[in-house]
């Protein structure tokens, strides 16, 4: 169901990210000595995806800034729950499972607002809910479903993958473009190039985002050396075989009990 929310349509439109990428440009612009950058990357990937999901707007900076707190928590507390595998329930601190409510609560809360949208009594509004061009990703699925805790789900995992990977990958493409610099004014000339020298009010389309090649290049190459998802676990819901992966060689097949954990890398 995400994947069919996804259409090429909706990924095309670059008008959250124009706003909010112009905001973090604006506050660069404004600052004097260093900075440290993650965490002003982690807090535009992660505005961007609550407005792209349906869960905040511009004027809740507070909103954004407590869910961003409690995004971090999350992050730090499950990825120690991930090394611990089996035992991930050793890891339960409370400010941990704080966290997790906050960060719940404010999903569950835009999920219940958007469901009553679309069950709302009059039904002129809720013909104008359903027959409304442009919706956000959150109104498409109540769309789908009307299952709060798939909602739940479906909108957790959106949250997830749109923030941390894709500030990981822009302060890591930084990082090499700092370390490299003919490659950095090799794509500054493309850049300039392709959309100008100087920041514009219009919107940089989808397409020409792919047809500036060497930014492309860029991106694939920083996801080659520095992969967002490094690795991933599987579990195997029954006895099952792999046709190959066993042997000295890796070639032959290999069994999978049931609840046997793969980890991928």
């Amino acid at each position: 169901m995400i994947r069919s929310a996804l259409s090429r349509e909706r990924i095309s439109d670059t008008g959250i990210i124009h706003k909010n990428t112009a905001s973090l440009i604006n506050l660069l612009a404004s600052t004097n000595g260093p900075l440290e950058i993650q965490p002003l990357f982690e807090e535009h990937t992660m505005r961007t995806s609550t407005q792209f999901l349906g869960l905040g707007t511009p004027d809740q900076a507070g909103v954004d800034h407590e869910l961003y707190q409690a995004l971090e928590l999350c992050n730090i507390g499950s990825a120690i729950r991930a090394s611990l595998d089996r035992l991930y329930w050793l890891y339960n601190t409370v400010p941990f499972r704080e966290a997790c409510l906050c960060v719940h609560t404010v999903v569950k809360m835009s999920v219940k607002r958007v469901m009553a949208l679309n069950d709302d009594p009059d039904e002129r509004t809720r013909i104008q809910f359903m027959q409304r061009e442009k919706r956000n990703l959150l109104e498409d699925f109540v769309m789908e479903t009307r299952d709060e805790e798939r909602l739940l789900s479906m909108a957790l995992d959106v949250l997830g993958a749109g923030r941390q990977t894709t500030a990981s990958l822009l302060s890591s493409l930084l990082s090499y473009l700092a370390q490299n610099p003919t490659t950095y004014s090799k794509l500054r000339f493309e850049v300039v190039q392709a959309f100008g020298p100087t920041e514009t009010d219009d919107l940089i389309t989808f397409e020409q985002l792919k047809r500036c090649q060497f930014l492309q290049y860029c991106l694939n190459e920083t996801l080659r050396l520095i992969p967002s998802a490094p690795f991933g676990n599987m579990t195997a819901a029954v006895d099952t075989s792999l046709p190959t992966g066993g042997g000295a060689e890796g070639r032959s097949p290999i069994f999978l009990r049931k609840v046997c954990v793969l980890r991928l890398r």
